[in-house]
């Protein structure tokens, strides 16, 4: 497939761990928020991250496959090892 293939491939896993991270913060400040606890964090700040955050994904996606021209299997499939990294994290929870 290249490199072309795998700098998308690359770009999907970045911007996948990158969504859960920013994610999890979101979730703890909403989380913090509901309960009236006392946080480190601003929840409108945490939220307007979430949002530019989001923007900067999509740029960076339209850039990408604009710019390497390579397969948009790789790209998914890169977004795609996010979901199986939560899916594998469900499942540990269950266990519990």
């Amino acid at each position: 497939m290249g490199w072309r293939s795998l700098m998308l491939f690359l770009t999907g896993a970045v911007i996948s761990a990158a969504g859960i991270w920013e994610g999890r913060r979101l979730m703890a400040a909403l989380a913090a928020q509901l309960e009236n606890q006392p946080t480190r964090t601003n929840l409108a700040l945490v939220m307007v991250m979430f949002v530019l955050r989001v923007g900067l994904a999509a740029a960076v996606i339209y850039v990408s496959l604009r710019c390497f021209a390579g397969s948009l299997y790789a790209l998914v499939g890169g977004i795609c090892l996010g979901l199986i990294a939560l899916l594998v994290e469900a499942f540990r929870l269950v266990r519990r």
